[in-house]
């Protein structure tokens, strides 16, 4: 939230770099030089032009490009905002031409998502994921991976301040395990970055919430991810399913 953020003398800065803050809080990335640990580019995301003191957009967790073409060449952002006029984008001329872009349509907070070059932090794709048409609940993205194939996953957490269903946008594939209900959620992007599973997860609770993944992949097998976080029944709302647990195949 500082409007003296330490750029270091030589930064060079990329659109949209904001040379003031433009929220309350604005998310805020930045790479360094390996060898001296210089500031190599940074940058303000945030809001397009709210200078309320409400408007907050916050960055949990990156997640780095491993492939020598292709998604190797970003970085993978994730966070919440609550900014209404949050600046989501696509950029038609790179991988993410076909890639899943929402505006702030609804939500109290609502996750978002971006892929930044690495080379020189420009954009080339930032979108957000939430409630649609409505403002009784918040999504937060809190964990993100990326394989070596560009498969994306993100994770994180719900809020619902109320009892009523929480109307999560579900994206099912044939024979995919799906819920409707929960604190958590994880969210699968296909190869060109449109969302291919979504789900629920976990106890409903605001304490529910998926904290960190990785994307595994075994040769002749197909891919698995691991997730880890948190979940309670001691604050659950009244009604709600408890989590999932399945034993391994085979097992007592």
């Amino acid at each position: 939230w500082s409007p003296a953020f330490p750029f270091a003398v030589g930064t060079q800065w990329y659109d949209p770099f904001q040379g003031e803050i433009i929220g309350h809080t604005d998310a805020v990335l930045m790479r360094f030089n390996q060898e001296n640990k210089a500031i190599r580019w940074g940058t303000f995301y945030g809001a397009g032009n709210s200078t309320q003191l409400w408007a907050q957009t916050k960055a949990r967790k990156v997640a780095v490009g491993k492939d020598s073409k292709g998604a190797g060449q970003y970085v993978f952002v994730t966070g919440s905002t609550n900014c209404q006029d949050f600046s989501v984008f696509r950029n038609p001329f790179s991988l993410f031409s076909l890639a899943h872009i929402e505006a702030f349509v609804g939500g109290i907070h609502r996750l978002w998502v971006g892929a930044f070059r690495k080379l020189d932090g420009r954009r080339d794709w930032v979108t957000t994921h939430g409630q649609e048409f409505g403002n009784t609940w918040s999504e937060h993205g809190l964990a993100i991976d990326l394989d070596v194939d560009g498969l994306l996953v993100v994770g994180g957490n719900v809020e619902h301040p109320q009892y009523g269903a929480i109307d999560f946008p579900l994206a099912t594939p044939s024979g995919a395990w799906s819920r409707d209900e929960g604190g958590a959620f994880f969210i699968v992007f296909d190869e060109f970055y449109e969302i291919q599973w979504s789900t629920l997860f976990a106890q409903r609770s605001p304490f529910s919430a998926i904290r960190d993944l990785r994307i595994v992949d075994t040769e002749g097998q197909p891919k698995h991810f691991w997730m880890t976080g948190t979940t309670t029944s001691w604050f659950a709302y009244p009604g709600s399913a408890p989590m999932d647990v399945v034993p391994p195949s085979g097992s007592g």
